[in-house]
């Protein structure tokens, strides 16, 4: 019986600790469906930024006496991003 004395401290340790780790649990959880559209928005910016960068916008005749579109697109994209990270950042 003196043997078991040691494990049922530990036992009694872990009971008093799952409460607590699972309220954190459900609230990283909570956090990471919070993040999902954030993280859709990040993925979606991603993909128009590549898709841009794809593009040769000198070669599209309806694109040319806008010069400097690409760039400003690309900074626009960029921008987005950065504020989904921030808004990211925010919640976690």
């Amino acid at each position: 019986m003196a043997h078991d004395q040691p494990l049922l401290v530990v036992q009694e340790a872990l009971k008093k600790c799952f409460p607590v780790v699972e309220e954190q649990q459900d609230l990283w959880q909570s956090t990471l469906q919070d993040c999902l559209p954030l993280l859709s928005s990040l993925s979606n910016l991603a993909e128009q930024l590549q898709a841009a960068q794809s593009l040769r916008f000198e070669d599209v005749l309806a694109l040319r006496p806008f010069p400097d579109l690409q760039e400003r697109l690309r900074r626009k994209q960029l921008e987005a991003g950065d504020i989904v990270l921030d808004k990211l950042t925010e919640r976690l």
